[in-house]
């Protein structure tokens, strides 16, 4: 885009080409659904080493304040206040818990870490989602809004994997191997025997956590949190997601055998949630974000992710790209002609004194015919449902353009400015497809002739002001850190890419978030 000089008003194919960046940018977001909460923090969890903190009490302790990256405001006040704790996911009502946070002289030097109780009748990570002390982080909030209104639930018996017809492979190693093998090879090759099918075996825990939602969703068997079905399952998710390190052995087949004997509607013949059904329908790269949300512009539910989305999240989305398509995309598509591409055809119609070696109306008469053919490979490949196809297409009508020549090999075409400019002829033909009239000649012409396109706009009056403006806007990137050869404890090296600032700031499609603030 820089390079070639467009003004985002004056052509559909950049205008779109917006568009659907933007879509896409939007998109993401709607997919993460992501709220920053300043009061609120992910981190390890311990176990209290000097049985300090009574149950329902956690310790915590920031070696340095939270800050929000845009306000800069910061808050580091998690002791003395009423907190949530939670582990990710969070299935059943009781998979968070309202605790009283402190911050005691003995616990002090531990730093950056929560340390939950050690006394009571169930860990407190135990509650959450059955976690433990192994390394699993917590999600601890302190956020008034969220804290004040917040009840907890009861911690309720869970079934046994005995229930759920869960497999357990109950050998030690002592048992797999004779006496005289301990510590022998064959002693190794009995222990990976047995432990490499479970470890590499299908593990149903994505779909038993799908199932889980859609269950806890569904109308017509009542559901909720608090639904039978939906608390057996959170169960088996309990016991299913360290199956491998337990050593259980559960399948798709079994879980659906489970649901047949609970009499639990089978997943196929579960409703979809609203929620995944609108952030699915503009996933595909061709589709548009705008028309999922003109087909659903609003909702009322008594689902919170339904509500979110659809009245909260959706509507400001849909405001945004309905101004940009009024503003630009339309305006862009009025515009129908290109003066800069022109430019090699009006010079020659508007020079009197040019004496030409050739017949200008029959050159161009010559053009139309295989133009057209460029235009109609073009539509073709782009109705083409086969991406080989369509590839092959695309190919013969590149080809077909460049095979384009002069009726008559004259030296005045081979004519070029510099050494890397096109020639006069690759600049007149450009012109004179540039004001042909085809079907989605504009999109056509980005395709075949795009180094050409791309010389001849940046070298234009417009073209140039384009990329002054560009300029202007554009933010330096940040100098890299070089460390000191003689220094032990200078900053490392950044050792990003060529395009890589640094910052974070690069998304995967290609393009920089920073480029919406100028638009």
């Amino acid at each position: 885009m820089e390079q070639a000089g467009y003004k985002i008003h004056e052509n559909i194919h950049v205008a779109e080409s917006f568009e659907w960046m933007i879509g896409r940018f939007l998109q993401r977001r709607r997919e993460q659904l992501h709220f920053s909460c300043l009061k609120s923090t992910l981190i390890f969890g311990l176990a209290d080493p000097v049985g300090v903190p009574r149950p329902g009490e956690v310790h915590l302790s920031l070696t340095r304040p939270l800050e929000d990256d845009e306000t800069r405001e910061q808050f580091d006040q998690f002791a003395g206040n009423d907190v949530l704790i939670a582990r990710d996911p969070t299935i059943r009502g009781s998979d968070m818990q309202k605790v009283r946070c402190i911050c005691h002289p003995q616990l002090a030097h531990l730093k950056d870490v929560v340390i939950l109780p050690s006394s009571g009748k169930i860990p407190l990570a135990a509650k959450l989602q059955g976690g433990d002390y192994d390394g699993d982080t917590f999600w601890v909030c302190a956020d008034e809004r969220l804290v004040s209104p917040f009840q907890n639930a009861p911690v309720l018996a869970q079934k046994g994997k005995e229930f759920f017809g869960i497999r357990q492979e109950k050998r030690t190693l002592g048992e797999i191997v004779e006496p005289t093998d301990f510590g022998t090879d064959k002693h190794a090759e009995a222990l990976l025997r047995i432990a490499l099918p479970i470890a590499c075996q299908d593990k149903p825990l994505g779909y038993i956590t799908s199932y889980c939602n859609a269950l806890s969703y569904n109308r017509r068997s009542n559901g909720g949190l608090w639904n039978d079905g939906v608390m057996l399952i959170a169960d088996l998710h309990d016991l299913i997601i360290d199956a491998p390190k337990n050593g259980y052995s559960y399948s798709a087949k079994d879980f659906d055998m489970f649901l047949a004997r609970e009499k639990l509607p089978p997943a196929k013949t579960l409703r979809k949630r609203e929620y995944d059904t609108n952030i699915k329908a503009a996933q595909d790269d061709n589709a548009k974000l705008l028309d999922t949300l003109n087909a659903r512009p609003k909702h009322h539910s008594d689902h919170i992710l339904d509500e979110i989305l659809f009245n909260v999240i959706n509507p400001p989305f849909h405001a945004y790209l309905q101004s940009f398509q009024s503003n630009v995309v339309n305006i862009a598509r009025q515009v129908d002609r290109d003066p800069d591409l022109e430019w090699a055809l009006s010079e020659i119609e508007t020079d009197p004194q040019s004496k030409l070696d050739f017949n200008l109306e029959t050159e161009q008469e010559a053009l139309k015919a295989p133009l057209q053919v460029v235009v109609s490979l073009w539509n073709r490949a782009w109705k083409s449902e086969r991406d080989e196809r369509r590839k092959s297409l695309l190919e013969d009508c590149v080809e077909s353009y460049k095979s384009i020549k002069p009726t008559k090999p004259l030296s005045l075409w081979k004519l070029r400015a510099a050494n890397a400019a096109p020639s006069h002829w690759d600049r007149f033909k450009l012109a004179v497809f540039a004001r042909a009239r085809y079907k989605d000649k504009k999109r056509c012409i980005f395709w075949v002739a795009q180094e050409i396109v791309r010389n001849v706009k940046s070298q234009s009056k417009s073209g140039s002001e384009v990329v002054n403006e560009i300029l202007d806007i554009k933010v330096p990137k940040r100098p890299k850190e070089w460390a000191r050869a003689d220094s032990f404890d200078a900053p490392p090296i950044d050792g990003g890419g060529e395009d890589d600032d640094g910052d974070g700031s690069e998304f995967e499609d290609g393009f920089d978030e920073d480029i919406f603030d100028s638009l």
